[in-house]
């Protein structure tokens, strides 16, 4: 039923931004995809609740077994957790806005990532910084003191590492939790 109303329609720049029928989309896309990650995630809890032996020789592989199970299960459960974060957002009203510069994502990296958190542009200066896993103490927070910077270049160099660090695990590959 979803996959009919998301097949019918492809959001287009023409369109004013994030209006209520690509919200619509982008809503059905990430529930489509809420949908697949709960079946992937029951599959892998099943199969790691079976594996088992009673033969100390086996025993070793099925230990690389399990762990293999649980890092697959821990990357779509971190996936989840996106892909829930931006339904949030499609629900508070920011979604397709990049959540340190407030610039548009952009139709496109959303069409390929639609819980992405960042512009890329800010996705691009964040790879280049010297720290790997960047979580920003506040967003939005310009001044004179910036003069010249993009919105992105200022929500770089008012980046704390150590606070709210579950913003951008989704663009960046890494998780700050």
């Amino acid at each position: 039923m979803l996959c009919e109303k998301v097949e019918h329609y492809t959001p287009s720049d023409k369109e004013v931004y994030m209006n209520q029928r690509q919200l619509q989309y982008f809503r059905e896309r990430l529930l489509m995809e809420l949908e697949d990650l709960n079946m992937v995630t029951a599959h892998h809890r099943a199969g790691v609740q079976s594996i088992g032996t009673s033969d100390p020789g086996d025993l070793s592989f099925f230990e690389t077994k399990m762990a293999m199970q649980l890092t697959k299960l821990n990357h779509y459960h971190k996936k989840l957790k996106q892909v829930m974060l931006a339904l949030e957002r499609i629900d508070e009203g920011n979604f397709g806005y990049c959540l340190l510069s407030g610039n548009r994502i952009g139709l496109n990296r959303l069409e390929v990532l639609p819980w992405a958190t960042l512009a890329v542009e800010t996705q691009e200066m964040l790879e280049r910084s010297p720290h790997p896993t960047p979580c920003p103490d506040y967003r939005f927070n310009f001044s004179n003191q910036y003069n010249g910077l993009s919105a992105a270049e200022i929500c770089i160099k008012n980046f704390s590492y150590e606070k709210n660090k579950t913003i951008l695990s989704g663009d960046i590959g890494t998780t700050c939790v």
